[in-house]
């Protein structure tokens, strides 16, 4: 075999040896990065499966199962609910909430600022509406609440902007702090029997409140409960001992006041600035003027 023959053979086993070993690491690169193609389409399975539960409409929370249907977040079991629980993180899609028999309670914050909620349901299980329960809930206008409620928390529709009525019931026997400050459409209100104090701030700045109703079992007013309302007239039954510190401050289209209870204390300026206020009646002896209670001494 002479040498021209012998190079050309040892050129073309190099080249078969180059292109094999070019295909060997072609082959290595596609099948790393398949490998790699296959490693991100799970981590994207994986991040798609986690949004699903954390953005699932329905789910399980202590003993109450919840879901939410064309706007209605529906919850049922059996017992109390928690605070601060996960449909909160709808609150552009909830509309409606109603909650069946078997719920006792409502937790802190239970359905604090779900801004799209209009309407809610409480039945008669239920026996206590917690701190905050409807905060800021600010297109609420319509509430029905059980006859088993006995207390309504603190803050528990502070802010209820449109809230324009709500019946408290006759098992209902304390109305928290703030439970109803700016709900700015209500416009008049029924302390029932049952009812033994009203929180301080309880119904301040209800700028369009026009008429209350105080039940005769109430022995105290707090301060500020009904401050820079629209009250036209009130009657303070002979239960209420004592009317806190600018109760009624700010109604400046007060013109009737009545205490039946010639004993009751009246905090300072109780019912000052009550423009069109000319008497009041304390344990039916007509007074008139002004001191700093808003008015006349009852000696």
């Amino acid at each position: 075999m002479n040498l021209v023959v012998m190079k050309k053979q040892f050129q073309n086993a190099s080249e078969v040896k180059n292109s094999s070993r070019t295909s060997t690491l072609a082959h290595e690169t596609r099948r790393k990065t398949m490998n790699n193609r296959k490693t991100v389409i799970l981590f994207c399975c994986f991040l798609f499966a986690v949004s699903i539960t954390t953005n699932a409409q329905q789910g399980k929370v202590g003993n109450l199962d919840w879901s939410i249907t064309k706007g209605t977040l529906t919850i049922s079991g059996n017992g109390n609910m928690e605070d601060k629980n996960p449909w909160t993180s709808h609150d552009k899609i909830v509309k409606k909430v109603v909650i069946a028999e078997g719920v006792t309670s409502i937790g802190k914050d239970a359905f604090r600022e779900l801004i799209k909620l209009t309407s809610v349901i409480i039945p008669n299980s239920v026996t206590s509406i917690g701190e905050d329960a409807f905060y800021n809930c600010k297109k609420l206008k319509s509430v029905t609440i059980g006859n088993s409620v006995t207390s309504i928390g603190n803050k528990a529709f502070s802010g209820c902007a449109k809230l324009t009525s709500v019946i408290i019931p006759n098992s209902v026997t304390s109305i928290g702090n703030d439970a109803f400050i700016f709900c700015k459409k209500l416009t008049s209100i029924t302390i029932p029997n049952s009812v033994t104090s009203i929180g301080n701030q309880a119904f301040a700045f209800c700028s369009k409140l026009t008429s209350v109703t105080i039940g005769n079992s109430v022995s105290s007013i707090g301060r500020r409960a009904f401050y820079y309302c629209n009250i036209i007239s009130v009657k303070i039954p002979n239960s209420v001992t004592s009317i806190g510190e600018e109760a009624f401050l700010g109604n400046l289209k007060l013109n009737s006041v009545s205490i039946e209870n010639p004993n009751t204390t009246l905090g300072n300026r109780a019912f000052v600035y009550s423009l069109v206020l000319r008497e009041v009646t304390i344990g039916g002896v007509v007074t008139t003027g002004e001191n700093d209670t808003g008015v006349t001494s009852k000696n």
